[in-house]
């Protein structure tokens, strides 16, 4: 019994770290492309997941209040995503946010249908982007996002058109 224990923390554990390559191409090629990275922060003691553009992660906080406190960009985004750090709300201030609500049902329909077929209900394909959908309700959003962050996806917002743009990170160079 014991060792099943082990086993199902050790699961938990390698589930929760964001894959190495992907953050690390993020900070390191596309810190200026408006990714949108997806960590836990803190309100009133409690946390909750957002979704923030890392263009403002890196201008906004990561140089104004811990570039002397991590070695790189990449440091702050590990240990960002993998809640080893915890930003506070009001740190995240007027940028726009991602909220994410783990109780949605597009959750749910994620863990039973899967990544195709959220890609085919919820995106337009257009070459090798996915652009989501734009009748999905702004709470939604956030969720979509964050499943697609977890996917290994990459999530930009296009400032011109308002759509969401997501780019597999192996073919985002």
């Amino acid at each position: 019994m014991m060792n099943k224990f082990k086993i199902i923390i050790l699961l938990l554990i390698v589930s929760c770290n964001t894959n190495d390559s992907f953050l690390r191409q993020i900070a390191e090629k596309n810190k200026d492309d408006g990714i949108i990275v997806i960590f836990h922060a803190r309100e009133d003691n409690k946390d909750f997941e957002v979704g923030v553009n890392c263009t403002n992660l890196f201008d906004h906080i990561y140089k104004k209040k811990y570039l002397n406190k991590y070695s790189n960009f990449y440091s702050f985004l590990v240990d960002l995503t993998n809640a080893n750090l915890l930003l506070d709300k009001e740190e995240l201030k007027g940028m726009k946010k991602y909220k994410i609500e783990t109780t949605s049902s597009i959750f749910d329909e994620y863990r039973i249908k899967g990544i195709k077929f959220m890609i085919q209900k919820y995106f337009a394909r257009e070459n090798n982007k996915l652009i989501l959908n734009d009748n999905i309700k702004w709470n939604d959003r956030g969720n979509i996002i964050k499943i697609m962050f977890d996917e290994h996806y990459l999530a930009t917002a296009d400032d011109i058109s308002g759509e969401i743009w997501f780019y597999y990170f192996e073919d985002f160079k």
